[in-house]
């Protein structure tokens, strides 16, 4: 099930690399870390694996860091849909809880519990269309 959610996740943010020549994303931190610091390099890495940088002038990336400050989550989704970025990258929870509330963008989340864990599904249980991305499901 997580390999399927995977495929999907790199199926649409390619779809979202492809529909323009210089797409915008957006990263949102909730605050400075270590291990968000590794998933956002991870997300970078992967993709200038397959292409997509902004050192090679094909990615244009809006990176926000809240430090720690919840009013600053949310006007930094403000401003991510001022800017019509396609996507936006998410790491953690609190910040993919924002982006979902506060945006209408396909919203990749990174060092997060699993949707239904973190209270974004729907009253049937289904996950919101547009969350993908790697969770945690805190079954240690």
């Amino acid at each position: 099930m997580l390999r399927n959610k995977f495929f999907y996740t790199f199926l649409l943010i390619c779809k979202v690399f492809i529909s323009q020549a210089q797409p915008s994303i957006a990263f949102l931190d909730a605050f400075k870390d270590e291990t968000l610091d590794a998933a956002r390099e991870g997300f970078f890495d992967a993709l200038a694996q397959n292409g997509f940088s902004e050192k090679d002038n094909t990615l244009k990336v809006i990176y926000r860091n809240a430090q720690g400050d919840i009013p600053l989550l949310v006007q930094a989704c403000d401003y991510f849909n001022s800017q019509n970025v396609k996507l936006i990258a998410t790491c953690p929870s609190i910040s993919t809880t924002t982006a979902m509330q506060h945006t209408k963008l396909p919203v990749c989340m990174m060092v997060s519990p699993s949707p239904q864990l973190a209270g974004l599904c729907d009253a049937k249980g289904n996950s919101p269309s547009r969350l993908f991305g790697a969770y945690e499901t805190l079954a240690y």
